[in-house]
């Protein structure tokens, strides 16, 4: 072995892969044997074929030195942590950290970093720690792509056309265990909020326009068909001179047969009804209202009976209702794709 190169347990991992792959295992095999992810396995695969030998050889020493992946290499590396999940490469669970980033540059470059040296060399990627957005795996991403791209453009179109008010409807649920945001205390002292694991809650209906109207209905228990068939009578009499385009998603309650009979009676040429792309509540404005209600009006606040619970949701509603700047911002955010940026 040369000096100043190392066999990682990754060298180690690889080289066996590819041993047992020449053999004749298969890839799923090999993971089981090893230990690793399948994709890992197909990964070592892929880059040994392009690589050859030399993707085998171990990782030289390194990574005290600033600047020691070349610039293109830490664009590949850059293009690597934002294409690619830790799980891909074996690890549980979905996230980065330096350990296993310097892991993945040995394993793909060849080069060891110290632990300690990672942080210096992502702020040179511009790269920050930050939280993942959540998105369905069952969300189809081209369907999405179109609603941006296409079928919201038309329909804010067909609006202007016609002379209808966009709204977006949603339903969401506020439970007694609030949602915990950071709050102060004594270093190693973490702070505690003891609720008493209640069940059930309250759940809301509301309705927002790009003008930064808003709309809702809260009440105990779940809305059904009924329910979401009485807020359509609503809005309509609120809207009472405007025909009205609404954007909401396909839960079964806005396909029921009370909501088909509000529109066969009284709304059928005043109301268009859209449906969002499944399992996209980020392009639901009204996602907005919810969250900004639980996250900033009511987090850290318990509650012991459903009143209380009550009252302290139709606050916060009523607190957005007097900011119609505030909720217009919604519509500005990025991931509903209302305006384009």
């Amino acid at each position: 072995m040369k000096k100043g190169t190392r066999l990682s347990d990754y060298d180690i991992l690889k080289k066996r892969a590819i041993a047992l792959r020449s053999k004749g295992m298969t890839q799923s095999a090999i993971g089981d044997v090893l230990g690793v992810r399948q994709s890992t396995v197909s990964n070592w695969l892929i880059q040994y074929k392009k690589r050859g030998e030399s993707y085998l050889e171990p990782a030289r020493l390194g990574g005290h030195k600033s600047g020691f992946l070349k610039q293109e290499e830490q664009e590949e590396l850059a293009k690597l942590l934002t294409t690619k999940t830790a799980e891909d490469y074996g690890f549980e669970g979905g996230f980065w950290t330096y350990k296993r980033i310097a892991a993945l540059i040995v394993q793909e470059f060849g080069v060891s970093y110290k632990t300690r040296s990672i942080g210096d060399l992502l702020k040179r990627m511009n790269f920050s720690w930050q939280i993942p957005k959540k998105k369905s795996y069952h969300q189809k991403e081209e369907e999405v792509k179109i609603w941006k791209e296409a079928r919201l453009p038309a329909l804010k179109t067909k609006a202007n056309e016609e002379n209808r008010t966009i709204i977006y409807i949603d339903e969401s649920a506020f439970s007694y265990c609030p949602y915990v945001c950071r709050t102060y205390s004594p270093k190693g002292v973490r702070p505690v909020l003891k609720h008493g694991y209640l069940r059930g809650g309250v759940q809301a209906i509301s309705a927002v326009t790009e003008h930064g109207g808003l709309y809702y209905q809260v009440k105990s228990g779940t809305f059904k068909g009924q329910d979401v068939a009485d807020f359509l009578i609503h809005l309509l009499y609120h809207f009472r001179r405007k025909n009205l385009l609404i954007i909401w998603d396909g839960a079964t309650q806005h396909i029921s047969e009370e909501v088909k009979e509000v529109l066969r009676k009284r709304g059928q040429k005043r109301i268009h009804l859209e449906r969002l792309p499944s399992y996209s509540p980020e392009l639901n404005v009204d996602e907005q209202v919810h969250g900004y209600i639980k996250k900033n009006l009511l987090a850290n606040r318990l509650f012991y009976k459903i009143n209380e619970l009550k009252n302290a949701v139709i606050q916060g509603y009523q607190y957005l209702k007097q900011k119609a700047q505030l909720v217009a911002s919604f519509f500005y955010q990025e991931d509903t794709g209302f305006y384009q940026t």
